[in-house]
């Protein structure tokens, strides 16, 4: 189930919004519970939108220190010396 989720949470609590808003402007729900709605799935959409930019994010042992990217460099330079 959780595989299923990747990629779609945000917009699983978007159309949660979207649903809350359409039950509020019928009268479904009145405006207290429409408030809870909306600062619940305001919370769950920030999670899910963090979640998101942490797996852009690259690790910490994937992030070259300075004194890698000059041995690199000078590799490199190497390669079109020749």
């Amino acid at each position: 189930m959780k595989n299923k989720l990747v990629g779609k949470k945000t917009y699983l609590v978007a159309f949660a919004l979207a649903l809350a808003t359409f039950a509020q402007a019928v009268g479904w729900i009145d405006q207290n519970v429409y408030e809870a709605v909306i600062g619940f799935m305001g919370a769950l959409g920030l999670g899910a939108l963090r979640a998101g930019v942490s797996k852009l994010m690259p690790k910490d042992s994937e992030v070259e220190t300075p004194q890698e990217m000059s041995i690199n460099l000078e590799r490199i330079e190497s390669l079109y010396r020749r």
